[in-house]
């Protein structure tokens, strides 16, 4: 092997491991903490290897970067405790994945070979008879799996932007992992994929791409799930059935947010580093153990207002770049992520990190450049 496709082999490796790790290690019956630790390991392994072979410029803004996370994570954990010292390596791991990811990437080859894999085992599980999302190989409950394959999912079209501008994008992806929102009742991730779904449609068709194949294959597609939900809906939807006999429309989530509001609002402390989420005047918020369903949420919780606005304003920036740039592709996919992560505690610190630091990292480079639609190393 030479020496310039060992440098590109040995990160592609490390991603794949940790897309392998991340998405595969919850499905066997293994111990949390084990189970994280090894997540963990991969990702801090991305980051010392990116330390070592990565762009010298982005090395610094890398290490700036997680070292003000950190600091906010830990003032927060001395004001309230919502976090363990050990949850600053997540900070780290997740960053040195997303460092990777943005420079050297992975081939369309292997990420088209993880999402499929990925979601089609999940499609497996559901109808062979573990339906019932809480049961679903003990993963944990649906918002798991549905954060799992929009990972993969994401993984996949920045592979594709990777490769070249993007004239048409793929319908099968989202409807792939929409089917599984819908057999596994994740509510917050049929929202997400259903704006996205609207969104590649109208793309499609603004750019030409809407061709009569791809409406009779639509026409195709939704005939079998209609068929589908009729005469299977009550065997294989078992657990989206048991959710809106259990919930109807509504969630608990608006009570935990309200909680959490009110908290922020009664103290000032609380506004800067963080409710504290096992503090029993906050009912709901208490029950859950601080869990607030929500990234954003949660990215007050355990890092305050300073990592709020390091954060929000990165990602500002990374949105005003790539709506100057018209990467329209580019931007809809942070904001599948983010809508998907309002629901659910799926990042800060959690997977789709990787994510958010990839933009943050977009909005922060001059020396790796994006042309439109396209991601490429100079």
């Amino acid at each position: 092997m030479r020496k310039s496709d060992l440098k590109l082999f040995i990160p592609e490796l490390l991603l794949v491991l940790f897309a392998i790790v991340a998405v595969g290690a919850p499905l066997i019956k293994m111990d949390t903490d084990r189970m994280n630790m090894f997540i963990a390991l991969v990702g801090l392994f991305c980051m010392i290897y990116y330390l070592v072979k990565g762009n010298r410029q982005m090395k610094v803004f890398g290490l700036s970067f997680g070292l003000s996370l950190s600091v906010f994570m830990l003032i927060s954990i001395v004001y309230n405790g919502n976090a363990k010292l050990v949850n600053i390596l997540w900070i780290w791991a997740y960053l040195g994945v997303a460092l990777l990811l943005y420079q050297y990437g992975i081939r369309k080859f292997f990420a088209t070979l993880l999402f499929y894999a990925g979601s089609l085992f999940f499609v497996y599980q559901a109808l062979t008879g573990n339906h019932a999302a809480d049961e679903l190989l003990n993963v944990g409950s649906e918002n798991n799996i549905s954060v799992y394959c929009i990972f993969l999912m994401i993984i996949y079209y920045l592979s594709c932007l990777k490769n070249g501008e993007i004239k048409k994008i793929p319908y099968i992806p989202i409807l792939l992992v929409l089917f599984i929102a819908l057999w596994t009742a994740s509510r917050a991730a049929m929202l997400t994929l259903g704006l996205f779904f609207v969104f590649v449609l109208i793309y499609n068709t603004i750019r030409g791409h809407f061709s009569i194949s791809s409406v009779v294959m639509l026409l195709v597609i939704v005939v079998a799930v209609v068929y589908f939900s009729k005469n299977y809906f009550q065997e294989f939807g078992l657990a989206l059935t048991t959710k809106i006999d259990r919930y109807g429309g509504s969630s608990v989530r608006s009570l935990i947010w309200s909680d959490y509001f009110r908290g922020m609002g009664q103290s000032f402390g609380n506004f800067l580093f963080g409710v504290k989420g096992t503090d029993s005047q906050y009912p709901y918020l208490c029950y859950y153990n601080g869990n607030t369903h929500n990234a954003f949420l949660m990215l007050h919780s355990k890092f305050g207002v300073g990592g709020v606005v390091l954060i929000f304003w990165y990602l500002l920036l990374g949105t005003i770049k790539a709506l100057k740039a018209k990467r329209y592709v580019f931007i809809s996919l942070l904001f599948v992520v983010a809508l998907r992560a309002m629901f659910d505690w799926a990042a800060f610190p959690g997977l789709l990190d990787v994510i958010f630091y990839f933009y943050v990292i977009y909005a922060k480079d001059k020396y790796i450049s994006l042309r439109q639609d396209a991601i490429v190393v100079r």
